[in-house]
């Protein structure tokens, strides 16, 4: 469950809450819960962030920290995320701790 269509993560930053961490800025929203069961994720890295393989190892990060914590998620959530200044310096662990607490569930 991706967020794949401009107008979806337009309508996240509008709508939803910012929440800033040292690795990583999320805008999260929530939608009805009839809509899906799943939560949803879109990354947005501009190349001003660095070069390619930098940016895909930022997305490649991002999107198993957020697999593997997506069943302590609630189920309507949207996430939109970017890194954060000191995103070079993170582990996977710490990606997975740093999406918890902005979420709001730690």
């Amino acid at each position: 469950m991706r967020l794949l269509k401009s107008h979806e993560f337009r309508r996240v930053k509008k709508e939803g809450k910012r929440s800033c961490g040292k690795y990583l800025v999320l805008h999260i929203s929530f939608r009805d819960p009839e809509e899906t069961n799943r939560p949803k994720l879109g990354i947005t890295v501009t190349k001003k962030f660095g070069r390619a393989h930098e940016r895909n190892r930022f997305k490649r990060m991002v999107r198993e920290a957020f697999r593997t914590q997506q069943h302590k998620l609630a189920a309507n959530c949207i996430v939109h995320v970017f890194p954060g200044h000191a995103f070079f310096e993170a582990t996977l662990v710490d990606l997975q701790q740093e999406l918890l607490v902005l979420m709001g569930v730690l």
